[in-house]
């Protein structure tokens, strides 16, 4: 297996173990509609991926790219319902003492898995960016 499905099928393997814990985690707090939002988010990439994997259709393609843009947001979002943006939690990082509350960086775990299956779906061969391939003219620049 070359190209890209080895990689993308590692970031599925991610979202279904994120899933998992933050369904542990948030527990006690699942009935919060912000609690539910990776939840969803992991279940609909856990369906997404492997369906978008095979093929090379534009369609595909993009739906791989809002998948995983989605899921740099949500991440994002996770920061904020985790801190409220405040400073005080990132300070925490560096002090000796634990916090009980939520930790301010776990939501970036959606971030950055997203961002490595938004590259490697860049990489699946066959179509353009633009959905059509580019005409062959056989030079090295056109003008």
């Amino acid at each position: 297996m070359h190209g890209p499905k080895p990689l993308l099928w590692v970031v599925w393997l991610g979202f279904v173990l994120i899933g998992v814990e933050v369904r542990h985690l948030h527990a006690k707090i699942l009935s919060q509609p912000a609690a539910m939002i990776p939840l969803l988010f992991c279940a609909a990439a856990v369906v997404l991926i492997p369906l978008c994997m095979h093929g090379t259709s534009a369609a595909r393609r993009a739906t791989l790219y809002w998948v995983f843009g989605i899921g740099i947001l949500v991440g994002l979002l996770g920061v904020y319902f985790h801190t409220r943006f405040q400073i005080e939690p990132f300070l925490q990082l560096f002090t000796a003492e634990h916090s009980p509350g939520p930790q301010p960086l776990a939501p970036l775990a959606l971030t950055g898995l997203s961002t490595i299956g938004l590259f490697a779906s860049r990489l699946i061969p066959g179509v353009a960016a633009t959905g059509a391939s580019p005409p062959r003219t056989g030079r090295v620049f056109d003008r």
